[in-house]
């Protein structure tokens, strides 16, 4: 079930685009803008005392840029950001970013980006209302139906955008309407880990490991650079078979 209402904040250093948020996010149904900043330092200030849905937040801001902003929150909320330099899209897609809007922001972009983000918390709260973590099994959401996933099925997961896919063991691809970060957390860990930015695999199904690739039955898959040493500590240590054991 879809939240009824959105709770959003907002900020911009610059005062013409910062009231241009206030009228745009103060005028739109199911949406109810908590606060409007003028900069990065009162925003992070007011996120680390106040819970909210969905933070609306210019990237280029003096002192601190609202990825920056956004990589410095434990419990982050949503984000949608806005600039005027859409070569930052790919560091807001690197932070799971609900949207990425050019200014000036468009009335109808941002209703979009916000029914987007909309869509994810609902996926997300139904999502954890499965208790994946001490079972063996899964249910995943398929239309109007709830279809059960052996964990021992699943091979790996893909990010694509707001959505993850599944691939079994079978060859059936499932699409599921949450992001890798949330999907993650609701997998056992002791199975499942992340070797990429998009990738998360099933560390049963592994049969090698070579020239930085996890192959997993029939398919071989990169091993991203920050996720090397992880999978090196988690895995490899403690499976791989030493001349001495105590080393």
């Amino acid at each position: 079930m879809e939240p009824t209402t959105l709770k959003v904040v907002a900020a911009d250093d610059d005062l013409v685009f910062r009231e241009h948020l206030r009228i745009l996010l103060s005028a739109m149904p199911g949406v109810e803008l908590v606060a409007v900043h003028d900069g990065a330092w009162p925003c992070l200030a007011y996120l680390q005392q106040h819970t909210v849905d969905v933070a609306v937040l210019d990237v280029e801001m003096p002192g601190l840029t609202g990825t920056e902003l956004a990589r410095s929150l434990s419990r982050p909320p949503l984000f949608i950001f806005v600039t005027s330099h859409p070569g930052y899209a790919a560091e807001g897609f690197e932070i799971e970013a609900v949207d990425y809007i050019v200014k000036p922001v468009q009335k109808d972009r941002l209703l979009r980006a916000l029914q987007n983000a909309r869509q994810r918390l609902a996926a997300t709260t139904a999502a954890q209302a499965v208790p994946a973590n001490n079972d063996d099994f899964v249910f995943i959401r398929d239309k109007n139906d709830y279809l059960r996933l052996e964990l021992a099925s699943i091979v790996y997961a893909e990010a694509t955008g707001d959505f993850v896919q599944i691939h079994l063991h079978n060859g059936q691809k499932h699409l599921v309407l949450v992001n890798m970060k949330h999907f993650e957390a609701q997998l056992p860990s002791a199975n499942f880990i992340r070797i990429s930015r998009t990738h998360l695999i099933n560390t049963n199904r592994i049969t090698a490991i070579r020239q930085q690739k996890v192959e997993l039955d029939q398919v071989s898959l990169p091993i991203g650079k920050s996720y090397l040493d992880a999978l090196e500590e988690s895995l490899l240590r403690y499976k791989t078979i030493k001349r001495y054991p105590d080393t």
